[in-house]
């Protein structure tokens, strides 16, 4: 059974699909993990010897291949299959049998252990199938990326995690870790799923719109600078006095919601940055935009906004299509937005931007004592215009802090604040950011949720995502809607029936979330075709009024 042409037939697939694992094998010897027994069936069966020295098979040890097709029969609908644990690969390859399974994913630890398993039998089915991953030995949160970023539930269907038993008894600490990131991702691209079906073709409209405007864009220089970022949260309230005073030194990042709270003080921001792609957004704007302020809004953000500015500089944010455009027509700053909200989007503006060290003020992420936004939002304007004997300003605000169920209090020594799970979430996806950048940042005394932040030191030099790729003569050469134009062309040549995710697919399958959640009885090829048509509709409309 421990034949050395099975490793390098082996190793030599494995090379192909994936080969920074197949060099990290590679370097790991027989370490006598596994015994290996003949199932009834003639099959190769790991046995994994655990501490006490008692070899445990990790299969039926009499037909294990019809044990993987039993196990996955069950998987009706569910086109992304995710395995605990490698061992013999019965399960994963019974699942690539079916065409209907898009994507196998297979988690594993122990890099020896596994290159014992190479030498016992073949695997070249798997690694040759462009439908099958192997990850080994990866830390959550690039599981949790990985899933993020390979699963689409319309391409795919449902989701489903299957553990190897007897594999997992074995490492209990690192697989229960796996599947928490399992399950972290899925919950997070469910949450984006259904933020799709909502703007998607919102989304994808202003885009199109907005593609007409794009020019080339002047970024401030903002290294060795403080970037202070300027949430609409009520702890702004208590900072404006003091940003009046220290104003000259600073480079003042305000957020859309924030704008006129630092207008009504005379307080003008270098640069304003929206993200909204609803057109009542424009309510932020309705004290006007300065001349100087920078206006830096998301490529499929609302044409409304970018009226506000005769230069706007549009970012490719989270959208695919945004990123495309970016990246196969003008190239822009693509800045990441996957925390959902705009002070997220903030920070990484002002990295992109090259700042020294950042400051967070009225980013509370809470209702501090009750309070929502700050004084001077288009929210304290318009409940004050409306306001009543019968519904006076505190109830039309209160309604906003209890329109969550899921509203509790927090209370400590300095404060108290309510907090919802959709805000928790927003304040922790920050924090990972943060944690994630090479600069300090910090947050401005407050009453709201406070920030769980790391110790940096001051940034040495600009980051290089400040350069931007040069765009080639051929792109430079396309007019807007020349690139419209090219765009609509490609996208006739989709096959609805082709569900492999490609650059250009991507594009739409927010719009098709869109669709489906109006009429769910589409799946697959009827409604990719339907939203390619409607794209395409939407982009010859657009032209016709040039």
């Amino acid at each position: 059974m421990d034949s050395p042409s099975f490793f390098t037939q082996n190793k030599r697939a494995l090379d192909r699909a994936d080969p920074t694992l197949a060099a990290r094998i590679s370097a790991h010897g027989n370490k006598a993990r596994y015994h290996f027994v003949l199932a009834r069936s003639g099959a190769v069966v790991p046995a994994f010897i655990d501490s006490a020295g008692i070899a445990r098979p990790l299969h039926s040890t009499v037909n294990p291949e019809r044990e993987a097709r039993r196990l996955i029969h069950d998987t009706d609908g569910e086109g992304y299959l995710i395995f605990l644990g490698l061992g013999g690969g019965f399960a994963p390859a019974a699942a690539l049998e079916h065409e209907g399974i898009r994507h196998v994913l297979v988690i594993d630890y122990d890099l020896p252990g596994l290159a014992e398993l190479l030498t016992a039998k073949l695997y070249t089915m798997l690694f040759n199938d462009p439908r099958f991953r192997l990850i080994v030995d990866e830390e959550p949160a690039q599981i949790e990326r990985l899933i993020k970023e390979s699963y689409q539930p319309l391409l795919a269907g449902g989701i489903r995690l299957l553990p190897l038993r007897t594999r997992i008894a074995q490492d209990t600490e690192h697989f229960a870790q796996a599947a928490g990131a399992v399950q972290a991702a899925v919950s997070a691209v469910k949450g984006d799923y259904a933020t799709q079906a909502f703007f998607g073709k919102r989304w994808f409209s202003n885009t199109i719109r907005n593609v007409l405007c794009v020019q080339d864009q002047a970024f401030p220089a903002v290294a060795g600078r403080t970037v202070t970022i300027c949430a609409a949260g009520p702890s702004l309230d208590q900072h404006l006095e003091r940003l009046l005073r220290c104003r000259a030194p600073r480079f003042i990042l305000a957020v859309d919601t924030s704008l006129p709270v630092l207008l009504s003080v005379g307080l003008i921001p270098d640069a304003v940055i929206s993200l909204d792609a609803q057109h009542i957004s424009y309510q932020h704007f309705l004290a006007g935009l300065p001349a100087h302020t920078a206006l830096y809004l998301d490529l499929a953000g609302s044409p409304v906004i970018a009226t506000q500015s005769k230069h706007p500089a549009f970012f490719a944010g989270s959208h695919p299509l945004s990123r495309y455009i970016s990246r196969f027509w003008h190239p822009l700053a693509e800045l990441d937005t996957s925390g959902g909200n705009v002070g997220y989007a903030a920070v990484s503006l002002a990295d992109y931007l090259g700042a020294e060290r950042i400051e967070l003020v009225g980013a509370d992420f809470s209702y501090p004592k009750g309070k929502a936004y700050a004084r001077g939002t288009y929210v304290w304007s318009l409940f004050s215009q409306n306001q009543s004997r019968f519904n006076p300003l505190e109830s039309a605000l209160s309604a906003l802090v209890y329109r969550s169920a899921a509203v509790r209090k927090v209370v400590n020594a300095a404060t108290w604040y309510y907090q919802t799970p959709l805000l928790e979430g927003y304040r922790r996806a920050l924090e990972c950011k943060i944690a994630a950048l090479d600069l300090p940042v910090y947050q401005a005394a407050g009453e709201g949720a406070p920030l769980t932040l790391p110790r940096h030191t001051k940034r040495a030099q600009a980051p290089l995502n400040c350069q931007r790729r040069q765009p080639s003569p051929t792109e430079r050469a396309l007019s807007p809607y020349d690139f419209l134009a090219t765009y609509r062309d490609q996208l006739q040549t989709v096959d609805p029936a082709d569900h492999k995710l490609s650059a250009l697919l991507a594009t739409i399958l927010p719009t098709a979330a869109s669709f489906q959640q109006e009429l769910p009885h589409l799946t697959g090829a009827d409604l990719i075709d339907l939203t390619r048509h409607w794209c395409i509709k939407k982009i010859e409309n657009l032209m016709t009024v040039r």
